[in-house]
């Protein structure tokens, strides 16, 4: 089974389209999560998503917008919208995405969908002679015994398992590919992903306009044989 992993879209949507044409034909494709926030087509990215049945793990910024809309669409008070103006989500991208919205409906249909989203994909491809997971963060970077727990118990405190900024130890029982922090910020020039023994960061900062960020990054895992790393320069504001 051919499956593509793709990094932080954070509403690069024609990116996203570009870089899943340049992989060819694939049978699954995941992604590591924040499909939203400062890239130009955040709602348009998460409606692309669900039409093509595209897997997707959450991300810290899908869990920023739940907690964020969640209050602004609670019971009625008088700070609601105050309350939404202070977010972090607000501060970090939301408030474009949030004046894209047509309606309540639509935003709690999001909110819906984000909820449903799981913290870790198990699969069944092997690098490096170790089990493939994906998620947000690095998980295998934790004590934290993983694969012993479901999705449902680890969605109990989710903050931790999508805010963390570790990268892949040197030991670990899993090989985690993952996204969150740009590897511009860790000392990677030319927009590269962070390859190790034990992970693989494919965050190199798809929205940002920089040297060392602006591409989207994708890994295919082939039924067998080693991966093979595929990018995207951004595309999208008109």
């Amino acid at each position: 089974m051919r499956t593509l992993v793709i990094g932080d879209i954070h509403g690069c949507l024609e990116t996203l389209k570009a870089l899943i044409n340049k992989a060819g034909p694939v049978d699954k494709i995941i992604s590591c999560g924040d499909l939203i926030d400062r890239g130009p087509s955040s709602i348009e990215t998460v409606k692309f998503i669900r039409e093509n049945n595209i897997q997707v793990t959450l991300g810290n910024h899908e869990l920023m917008f739940i907690d964020a809309m969640s209050d602004f669409l609670g019971p009625d008070h008088p700070y609601k919208r105050m309350g939404l103006l202070t977010s972090d989500w607000y501060a970090n991208g939301g408030k474009q995405v949030f004046k894209s919205f047509s309606s309540n409906e639509e935003i709690q249909d999001m909110v819906d969908y984000f909820k449903t989203l799981p913290i870790y994909i198990e699969l069944n491809h092997e690098v490096n002679n170790l089990p493939v997971v994906i998620s947000h963060t690095c998980l295998n970077a934790f004590t934290y015994d993983i694969l012993n727990a479901s999705n449902e118990e680890l969605w109990k405190h989710p903050t931790s398992f999508v805010w963390s900024r570790s990268q892949a130890p040197k030991g670990a029982k899993f090989f985690n590919i993952y996204g969150h922090t740009p590897t511009g910020y860790l000392g990677i020039s030319s927009a590269k992903p962070l390859v190790a023994t034990t992970g693989l960061n494919l965050d190199t900062g798809c929205c940002y306009d920089t040297k060392d960020r602006g591409v989207l990054t994708a890994v295919l895992l082939p039924d067998y044989g080693n991966f093979e790393i595929i990018q995207q320069e951004f595309i999208g504001w008109k």
